[in-house]
């Protein structure tokens, strides 16, 4: 027998439907999972939002949202290099933020949605709050990021650098010059590493490094 929802995670529910759905709708994402994780894609570009919750004694919880996105080419080139060893490739190909750190990022506020005391809240106006957010931060975030130009940025720049995500939309694009600039930076790392703690295992990784140089060679 299904396990009951706290008494929170039902309001979550009410203001997920009235305050992050409705933007997301209007953009043509579709509804996963009860209205907690919302899809959609376009030409290259998977978009994704989803809801998850933390609740505390039933009367009081916290939610993250999380908004990102995906390069169907960059993460298809990614799988293809790491075949049977994802564990070799340290890379997941994509764009995610959490929404409560992008407003605090961009405002100087914290956002009052993310926090939830079922006494005290009140739902439609904790709704209306998260409605405004996904509509001036979320959306236009994910708008940004579908540049491939703004995901190169993106992976280029700590702490979101990840130079094997990178490399390869580099030399999808044509660029084979940064993309191999990009590979060696993995090389370098790898053989940093191996002389730092020599071993078995970081001479693996050195040779991950190397063949993922040559092939990113490939692409194009």
């Amino acid at each position: 027998m299904p396990r009951p929802e706290s008494p929170v995670k039902s309001i979550y529910r009410a203001i997920l439907a009235d305050g992050l759905a409705p933007p997301l709708l209007a953009r043509g994402f579709k509804s996963r999972e009860r209205g907690e994780t919302f899809v959609r894609s376009a030409g290259d570009v998977d978009f994704h939002a989803g809801a998850s919750f933390l609740s505390r004694g039933g009367a009081f919880g916290i939610a993250q949202i999380a908004v990102g996105l995906s390069f169907r080419s960059v993460q298809s080139a990614l799988r293809r290099f790491a075949g049977d060893e994802p564990s070799n490739l340290r890379s997941g190909g994509g764009i995610v933020t959490n929404l409560s750190t992008l407003v605090a990022h961009r405002t100087g506020r914290s956002p009052t949605w993310d926090t939830l005391d079922a006494s005290s809240s009140d739902p439609p106006a904790v709704a209306a709050l998260l409605r405004a957010d996904v509509t001036a931060h979320a959306l236009p975030f994910l708008d940004d990021h579908a540049d491939p130009a703004r995901a190169i940025a993106y992976w280029s720049t700590p702490p979101h650098r990840d130079p094997h995500a990178l490399a390869v939309a580099l030399a999808l694009r044509g660029d084979r010059p940064a993309a191999r600039h990009a590979a060696d930076s993995i090389i370098a790392d790898a053989r940093a590493t191996a002389a730092r703690v020599p071993g078995p295992q970081a001479d693996r990784q050195l040779a991950t490094a190397l063949r993922f140089a040559e092939f990113v060679d490939t692409l194009g």
